[in-house]
């Protein structure tokens, strides 16, 4: 027997409006499909919907099924899961020798021990694969270039705190930034290609980190020379000599996570950023389900939404600045990435 469709009547209408969608070049991914849903849903009666106390659902599992069942497949396959190195539980071991020696020879307190990370976000959220009919032909997928997305800096310390980010957008000058009144102690940048580079790692450290270590250390009565831990990956831009001496002269020690070792051993990637992630994901649905439901209340139809820059920089902007002002109030998940890591235990050694 036939399971009943979660959506009922209004199946049809999200599979019409997908199909629009691709037709045109446009943007076909889970969060369409579930944002689309959402708004239908919204626009008929928004106390069907789980978060209303209703029993619909539109999960990412849903989304899956009915894109299969359109017709859709899965071009690209996943990608293998990343093997640790052969000799990882001595890198471990190492790594945490020598945080563990350095808190104790600076005699570090935790909100002087921190991590950071950078994290690629995706203005439209897309994934690594493109859904495409099974059998058609290609269709260029409107809207995917590489100014679609941005690089978050974000770091924390081992006591909870989470630090302003770095945000960097791709291009030459200041025009390319977000028109967006960003909070004041954020650093809002550009590189060429969006990503962290060794000039936009010094600007780093010294529009964020210095600061909040002298702003610390006047609260803790600590001296000026009191030394910081930094706990970073071993990406290019963090190991030039130029990074490292800026570090050095703003008084902070560093410490490299082994090479191959980020997703069990740094805090941001066991907590924070995937928290992040998900959180931004989550504004793009919900703005995208009320231009659905907006559209249908003023023209009984859905219009394709309108998923220019111009549109969306801004909107983005916003959500980045409420989904980290939520998030620095979650003390418990930022100080969950520190725990798993194992950080947490050797600093208290």
């Amino acid at each position: 027997m036939l399971r009943p469709l979660l959506l009922g009547d209004l199946d049809k209408d999200v599979g019409a409006h997908i199909r629009s969608i691709r037709e045109a070049g446009g943007i076909v991914n889970q969060a369409i499909v579930i944002a689309t849903a959402r708004g239908l849903v919204r626009h008929k009666n928004p106390t069907l919907l789980s978060d209303a106390g209703g029993s619909i659902d539109t999960t990412k599992t849903w989304a899956v099924s009915f894109l299969k069942r359109l017709g859709y497949v899965k071009r690209k396959g996943t990608k293998a899961a990343r093997k640790l190195p052969d000799d990882f539980e001595h890198q471990k071991s190492e790594f945490y020798r020598i945080i563990t020696e350095t808190v104790t020879k600076y005699n570090v307190p935790p909100q002087l021990i921190f991590n950071f990370d950078q994290t690629g976000l995706k203005i439209v959220p897309v994934s690594n694969w493109a859904l495409e009919l099974e059998g058609s032909k290609q269709v260029d997928i409107i809207g995917l270039e590489e100014k679609r997305e941005i690089t978050g800096l974000l770091g924390s310390t081992s006591d909870g705190c989470l630090l302003p980010p770095q945000i960097l957008y791709q291009g030459k000058t200041d025009q390319c930034h977000a028109k967006y009144p960003f909070p004041s102690d954020w650093d809002v940048s550009h590189t060429e290609s969006h990503w962290s580079n060794e000039q936009s790692m010094v600007r780093y450290i010294e529009t964020v980190l210095v600061p909040y270590t002298d702003k610390v250390k006047e609260e803790l009565d600590l001296p000026i020379r009191q030394q910081s831990i930094a706990i970073f990956d071993v990406f290019r831009a963090h190991r030039c000599q130029e990074v490292l001496d800026a570090l050095s002269k703003a008084r902070i020690q560093h410490v490299f996570v082994p090479a191959g070792c980020t997703g069990e051993l740094q805090p941001m990637d066991l907590s924070v950023n995937g928290e992040f992630k998900a959180a931004m994901k989550n504004e793009f649905t919900n703005w995208y389900a009320d231009m659905v439901a907006e559209d249908l209340k003023e023209s009984n139809s859905i219009n394709k939404v309108d998923l220019r820059l111009s549109v969306l920089k801004p909107l983005h902007a916003k959500w980045l600045s409420k989904v980290f002002h939520e998030l620095k109030s979650k003390k418990d998940i930022i100080l969950l990435g520190w725990k798993k890591s194992g950080i947490s235990d050797c600093i208290k050694c």
